[in-house]
């Protein structure tokens, strides 16, 4: 409702200008998402990938914290199939104009890009029973670029020295405490773990020991709210130095 209310602002508004000569426009729901984006932000999801994917075009007000299920939780909205090479604004119904989220499936592996954002996602839900929905801001837009949906990841044996904070990815670490989706999702104890891969992040360091490289892994406690898989940093691994992501027998971790 609220995406079609805007959709009709965003009409009579066009409609004005163009009456006023400074847009020259026809007043068909079409031509609203041009307008997507200029005169009201707008998320939306290209789906590059050779599979469908779910998004939805609603998401509770003012909550970014991962969800994780089949259902649309408890607020309002609707969730659609986006085919591999279709648009949600340009090839599903008019309140995808406006989608809110896309969802990453129990079993598969997705990739994806957010132009603007220094790194691309990484949602590896391989093994995991839930599925996970990822949220858009209404100013992006996420490009499926990836997505495989058998095998199972490989797992590395890895030791660290001390408890690990996870993250949803490695540019959550220090981010601000409003920022709900980067709260942390529960530590990895100190000992020996498995982890699946590495992506690059934000640098941790304490004195002269640093490392970007984050590993991604099933934590040991998890947080209310989080299902566990996330990803720690690679400095508090035991056996290796600055910037290196090794696992105990000295296999470069693969990137994710």
């Amino acid at each position: 409702m609220r995406n079609r209310l805007r959709r009709l602002l965003t009409l009579v508004v066009a409609t004005s200008f163009a009456a006023t000569g400074l847009v020259a426009m026809s007043s068909t729901p079409a031509a609203a998402d041009q307008w997507c984006g200029i005169l009201y932000p707008c998320g939306e999801v290209n789906n590059n990938s050779p599979l469908w994917i779910m998004v939805r075009d609603n998401w509770c007000w003012g909550d970014n914290a991962p969800r994780y299920g089949t259902s649309p939780w408890t607020c309002s909205g609707s969730i659609a199939q986006l085919y591999p090479g279709q648009k949600s604004r340009n090839n599903l119904p008019d309140s995808f104009d406006d989608t809110d989220s896309f969802r990453v499936d129990a079993g598969c592996k997705t990739k994806y890009n957010i132009p603007g954002v220094a790194h691309a996602g990484i949602e590896d839900r391989r093994g995991k029973a839930q599925h996970k929905w990822i949220k858009i801001q209404d100013t992006d837009t996420a490009t499926i670029t990836y997505q495989v949906c058998s095998g199972s990841p490989a797992k590395y044996w890895v030791d660290t020295f001390a408890t690990a904070t996870g993250y949803q990815d490695g540019w959550c670490y220090q981010a601000p405490v409003t920022n709900q989706r980067c709260q942390p999702d529960g530590v990895l104890w100190s000992g020996t773990s498995y982890v699946f891969c590495k992506i690059w992040g934000k640098e941790v360091r304490v004195s002269g020991n640093y490392n970007s490289w984050w590993l991604l892994t099933d934590l040991d406690s998890v947080n209310s709210g989080r299902d566990g898989r996330a990803f720690v940093s690679a400095y508090y691994l035991s056996r290796w130095g600055n910037n290196v992501a090794k696992d105990n027998s000295g296999v470069v971790i693969p990137d994710c």
